[in-house]
């Protein structure tokens, strides 16, 4: 497992048709996880300093602008939990 990164089963149970799931709100959860992570890895950018793997924050960035891009998660929501608004996650992204 790499560390930093979690993984999440979300078993969905459709009987024996095809069916469409709304699996919004288990994605917004999980998402916030990315969070904390993408918070410390900024603060540390801005020290001239970053511990992390620039590969890991643009992935959690890119993984939070696509939260952002469907409304899974609004623009309110991710910079209070990561500090960082849609122009300082795309910078991360590469966008």
């Amino acid at each position: 497992m790499i560390r930093g990164m979690e993984t999440q089963i979300i078993d969905v149970r459709t009987g024996s048709r095809e069916t469409v799931r709304d699996i919004t709100g288990e994605c917004a959860e999980f998402g916030g996880a990315a969070y904390p992570s993408l918070r410390a890895y900024a603060e540390q950018r801005q020290a001239g300093s970053v511990a992390d793997e620039p590969a890991t924050a643009r992935a959690l960035a890119d993984f939070v602008l696509r939260g952002l891009d469907c409304g899974a998660v609004d623009a309110t929501e991710v910079r209070e939990g990561c500090g960082l608004d849609d122009a300082g996650l795309r910078s991360l992204a590469k966008r």
